[in-house]
């Protein structure tokens, strides 16, 4: 098969699946820009982009993966057109920093289980336990870093993946073992309890 050719098979296939005719040929125009805009910044098994995206001069902003309504407002169409797939970087990305979560959580509060993820993270920050530094790599600010809701942003992008797909697969990826034990909606909740 030529590359044209396969091209070709691998857009027909995407399209098939997020494909819309609407009664106004701008907004339609638009529909297929931003559909094609996510395709292109998020592939399966690709790496998550941060807020910044491709944008370089984005406000000064740096380009860390903001974990508030911002990851949301990234990722959260993926389900709804079609293509949950494009979920798969920034769940890969997550399940990365689930020592992170955890380190943190052990680092700032002093009780409690589960794993707090902070507002922002770089996709590939070592392990906290092999880091030699006092304060493990960690990055924190107040007061922004420190959402509450923060896990409740992350488990709807995550949750959508296998709403949208549901299979045995899916559910692996989203709830693989290491994770299990450690749900991101646990912190909160025993918090919350404690409050």
């Amino acid at each position: 098969m030529t590359a044209p050719s396969l091209a070709r098979r691998r857009l027909r296939a995407f399209w098939s699946k997020s494909g819309v005719r609407l009664g106004d040929a701008e907004l339609q125009n638009w529909w297929y820009r931003m559909v094609y805009f996510f395709r292109v910044f998020s592939r399966s098994n690709g790496n998550a982009i941060g807020l910044a995206a491709c944008f370089d001069k984005l406000a000064g902003w740096h380009n860390s993966l903001k974990l508030n309504y911002n990851i949301q407002q990234t990722y959260l169409a993926a389900g709804p057109i079609g293509h949950p797939e494009l979920l798969e970087p920034f769940i890969d990305a997550a399940s990365r920093a689930i020592c992170r979560a955890d380190g943190v959580r052990q680092g700032q509060f002093c009780r409690g289980g589960g794993a707090f993820f902070f507002s922002d993270f770089y996709p590939f920050q070592p392990d906290p336990a092999r880091c030699r530094t006092k304060w493990n790599h960690q990055q924190t600010y107040l007061p922004w870093g420190y959402t509450w809701g923060m896990a409740g942003h992350i488990s709807a992008v995550i949750w959508d993946y296998y709403k949208y797909a549901p299979s045995a697969e899916h559910l692996d990826r989203v709830y693989p073992p290491h994770q299990r034990n450690r749900p991101l909606l646990l912190f909160g909740a025993g918090e919350v309890r404690r409050c």
